[in-house]
């Protein structure tokens, strides 16, 4: 037992199908909980990796709602959020009066800011990403409707970060970016982490090459597609997860003629046993705010393959293998050359396990939030002033 025990809400915006980012929320919370503070998370969805780590004491409330592939869910979901709010949550923090409440991205950390100014709680917001960071990697991608729709969600949840107790970052490059949109200081950055021991109860083995992650446009896996048709007799490639990208990218696949698997999204059992079948993870990415997958597949003793981009530089360093963002020969050549030489990726994956437990572990994530935390709640005070204009 801590001798300084907190008491916090997370807000835990989650869908049916989780992102990286959900799960690194709920796992700082559940290190939390494993330290002996008291934490309850109100989630959406009951996601599978929440059943295997679930620490005593830590209270889980899920609100649920319509699966969005029912027509007319989304308006019946927000006018369920509103009264379970008011019903569950709100009675909830008035009380019992936590420490903290804390939220994430745009939602969860207006409503994060919404409950702390009304009930007098500080707030905490963990730091994925920011607008004008988005737009300058992303803008090129997106349709002026969903610009227009990130600058009003933007726009209505600065407020939260602005006037934040704490801004956690997930890595020193997501707080630098914080920092020039909110005009103000964040914390150290808390990085997310890995269970080193849950792949090893998986055989190794190489079968296949493995992407793992969301479907979207800006993961780039019709790069990684492209790249594959680029080798002659490659092995099969399999993309585990999902997004609405998915339908082009299988058109693209039997276009080039690659053998491609889509095995839709996975519970945490088949994630680890793909990953430790894997010759090595491709991850392509063009925008993270840290990149969980990576760090699994090195956990689970694999080489990987990443875009030479700042996040990945700074997380990663040299355990990985890096390709120019965008350049499908260029990936083709670095796939070619793993192939090709089993004792390099076999000892780039032995070293990557060994880079990645000795940084980023749960229980070092959970060590420096307590301390971060704990330093904030001796602090006298709240917040920092607004900046006026919001960049995006």
């Amino acid at each position: 037992m801590v001798r300084n025990r907190l008491s916090l809400v997370v807000l835990l915006n989650n869908r049916p199908t989780v992102g990286g980012g959900e799960l690194a929320v709920y796992r700082y919370a559940a290190s939390l909980a494993e330290r002996g503070h008291r934490v309850t998370v109100f989630a959406n969805w009951r996601n599978d990796f929440m059943k295997k780590v679930c620490p005593t004491g830590m209270r889980m409330r899920f609100r649920r709602g319509l699966p969005p592939s029912i027509r007319g869910s989304g308006r019946f979901n927000r006018w369920w959020a509103s009264l379970y709010a008011h019903l569950i949550i709100e009675p909830s923090l008035r009380r019992e009066k936590p420490d903290f409440v804390c939220g994430y991205l745009r939602q969860a950390a207006r409503d994060a800011w919404r409950y702390g100014r009304r009930y007098g709680l500080r707030t905490v917001q963990f730091v994925f990403e920011t607008p004008d960071w988005l737009m300058r990697e992303l803008g090129y991608l997106l349709p002026p409707e969903d610009i227009a729709m990130l600058q009003r969600e933007w726009g209505a949840a600065r407020e939260a970060y602005v006037k934040a107790d704490a801004l956690i970052p997930l890595s020193e490059t997501a707080g630098e970016a914080c920092r020039q949109w909110a005009g103000r200081e964040v914390t150290r950055p808390v990085y997310p982490g890995v269970d080193p021991t849950a792949p090893l109860r998986f055989a190794a083995s190489e079968e296949h090459i493995l992407y793992l992650g969301r479907l979207d446009a800006y993961k780039n896996v019709q790069d990684l597609i492209r790249a594959m048709g680029l080798i002659e007799n490659p092995p099969l490639l399999v993309v585990a997860g999902s997004g609405y990208e998915e339908s082009d990218l299988r058109c693209l696949a039997k276009k080039l003629g690659v053998r491609c698997r889509f095995t839709g999204g996975v519970s945490e059992d088949e994630k680890w046993a793909l990953l430790r079948k894997a010759y090595f993870l491709v991850f392509p990415s063009s925008f993270e705010g840290f990149g969980i997958p990576p760090a699994e597949a090195l956990a689970a003793e694999k080489a990987v393959v990443c875009s030479d981009i700042p996040v990945f530089r700074e997380v990663y360093g040299d355990a990985v293998e890096f390709f120019p963002l965008h350049d499908v020969e260029a990936l083709a050549r670095v796939i070619t050359r793993l192939l090709a030489d089993p004792e390099y990726r076999r000892r780039r994956g032995r070293l990557g396990r060994e880079f990645v437990c000795a940084r980023y572990t749960w229980e070092r994530a959970g060590q420096l939030l307590e301390q971060i935390l704990l330093e904030n709640l001796s602090k006298q005070g709240r917040g920092s002033k607004a900046v006026p204009g919001l960049k995006l």
